[in-house]
């Protein structure tokens, strides 16, 4: 039996869940139980359908470790500096397009 990494994410109001060795399968669901169930279902479709079709059926090769921490160690570790802490991507966003800006109005090589 082949054993294939599931990634299972809260997505908003639901759960999504993919399969790194199987593109394409993904499933969703309302709850992490029902995520779970529609992946496995996925899982069990996508391979039929690959042998189905002659291809070749790809091996598990993903491997993850699990790296969450509990809330309340993740505070600890990680105090909070500012009462208005800024995302990394509001951070960036200003100075990337700052400096495309000035790629874009850089003059060009000349011809010659």
């Amino acid at each position: 039996m082949r054993r294939y990494l599931v990634v299972l994410e809260p997505a908003g109001q639901n759960y999504s869940a993919y399969v790194p060795d199987l593109p394409g399968c993904i499933a969703t669901g309302d709850t992490r139980e029902e995520a779970e169930a529609n992946i496995r279902e996925a899982v069990k479709l996508h391979l039929q359908g690959t042998e189905r079709d002659g291809d070749p059926v790809p091996e598990g090769r993903s491997s993850a470790a699990y790296v969450a921490r509990r809330a309340r160690e993740q505070s600890r570790r990680f105090p909070r500096t500012s009462p208005r802490r800024r995302s990394c991507r509001r951070i960036a966003e200003p100075r990337l397009a700052s400096r495309l800006r000035s790629l874009q109005s850089a003059p060009t090589g000349s011809a010659g």
